[in-house]
């Protein structure tokens, strides 16, 4: 029937608007650490052109400079903690891997540490202190910027 055409036809409406990139959903990238230069709208349209025609987009500085400092601030010290860096090849297993991190990424070009579950919160105690921290900021990125439903706008839109 036509009442129900129209029903249907409001309820694909709103759903439309509940899919578009808005104001709102910059405020929470913004407040969650996404650079706001990102955000500009001609900034926005670069990025999906870009996108659609070479298949991928490099976005440098794409963190607030304060949050970035502060995550290579704490990688620059687990690194010296644990003596990594310097020209020195790691033992592909040994140095950093701890409770909560997995090595990724092959050993003779780069390594790679990322932040995985724990199954019981007291493993964490065995990290060192700039470990847990680091851990904890890199989870609240994923968490509330990477996995939220205005970034999922964000890079859809």
């Amino acid at each position: 029937t036509s009442e129900q055409s129209n029903k249907w036809e409001n309820n694909l409406i709103k759903s439309k608007d509940l899919l578009e990139f808005n104001e709102t959903d910059k405020k929470i990238l913004q407040d969650n650490g996404l650079n706001p230069f990102y955000l500009k709208t001609n900034m926005i349209k670069s990025i999906q052109q870009q996108f659609q025609t070479e298949g991928s987009v490099q976005l440098h500085k794409f963190l607030i400079p304060s949050k970035a400092t502060q995550i290579v601030e704490l990688v620059k010290e687990c690194d010296k903690i644990e003596h990594y860096g310097n020209d020195q090849i790691p033992n592909y297993n040994s140095l950093g891997v701890e409770q909560g991190w997995k090595v990724i990424g092959p050993p003779h070009i780069q390594r790679f540490e990322t932040v995985t579950e724990i199954e019981e919160e007291d493993k964490i105690s065995n990290l060192n202190h700039e470990k847990v921290i680091l851990r904890e900021k890199l989870i609240e990125i994923r968490e509330n910027l990477f996995k939220s439903e205005s970034f999922s706008k964000f890079i859809t839109t």
